[in-house]
């Protein structure tokens, strides 16, 4: 599997998994409809049984052979829910009291539900990211997948996979990143545009620095080191890992700015 297949592009502290997962699934398909999840029908022994792991990535690699997009837009949903969750808890963030006192869900919703739901630290915004994931960044990156496949389709040698790198990285990922820091602002409370383009001029640089850097190095580390049909694994445990510790650094950055504001002003009664 060439790197031209494996670029990432979720932005934000983030690597995305839509690139990797078309070519990956198809690479394995094979394994995954293969006698190795059908019971024999021949008079011959059945095959042994793949241990737990290797039967979950076959099921979930055939998804995205079968249903990429839904899939990509599932997975992406629930990694950026999971990862405001941690990120909230890991930073001593307080708890917001989710759902609201005067909502309709507290009022139907199980007190035992809410309690649970409490304890976990879910959030109107962890719902909120687990919907960006989804319903944004998920389509977004399939779609950038499937043109620059059109685009350098047919193309094998190291120079068309470096120019794919080259032009995915270019276009791709600006793209990405101006999308994932609109939706941030406007997920924190933005309602303005000119706050919206403000918080992107800012952001902009810092995130293109992070996705120009985690990407490659983690493309190279799968090229080096794993199988092909783990690299969907590897890049999504990335993409995880990378975006919950820089969502928990800026939580915390956030909590200590405000802490400082608010000793600076009693000092200045």
């Amino acid at each position: 599997m060439s790197a031209t297949s494996t670029i990432q592009a979720k932005v934000s502290p983030h690597i995305d998994t839509s690139a990797v997962t078309d070519s990956a699934a198809k690479a394995v398909k094979p394994m995954l409809t293969g006698s190795v999840l059908r019971p024999s029908t021949s008079g011959s022994a059945a095959p042994p049984a793949l241990p737990l792991f290797q039967r979950l990535l076959a099921r979930y690699l055939n998804n995205l052979a079968v249903k990429p997009l839904k899939t990509k837009a599932v997975t992406s949903g629930i990694l950026f829910f999971l990862q405001e969750v941690i990120a909230a808890r890991a930073s001593g963030s307080p708890k917001e009291d989710w759902p609201a006192k005067n909502s309709n869900l507290r009022r139907v919703a199980p007190p035992q539900l809410l309690g649970l739901l409490s304890q976990l630290g879910v959030s109107s915004k962890a719902i909120q990211m687990s919907a960006y994931g989804g319903l944004v960044s998920a389509p977004l990156a399939h779609f950038f997948v499937g043109f620059f496949q059109k685009m350098f389709a047919g193309r094998t040698g190291a120079l068309a996979r470096l120019g794919q790198i080259a032009a995915m990285m270019s276009i791709q990922t600006p793209v990405m990143a101006v999308v994932y820091i609109t939706s941030m602002a406007i997920i924190n409370g933005a309602r303005s545009a000119e706050t919206v383009i403000r918080t992107v001029k800012m952001g902009l640089p810092t995130v293109l620095k992070s996705m120009w850097i985690t990407s490659p190095l983690s493309i190279a580390f799968a090229q080096t080191f794993l199988p092909a049909e783990t690299w969907v694994i590897w890049f999504n445990f990335v993409s995880f890992v990378v975006g919950t510790f820089m969502t928990t650094q800026i939580k915390r950055r956030a909590l200590q700015a405000k802490a400082q504001a608010k000793r600076e002003g009693k000092s200045g009664e």
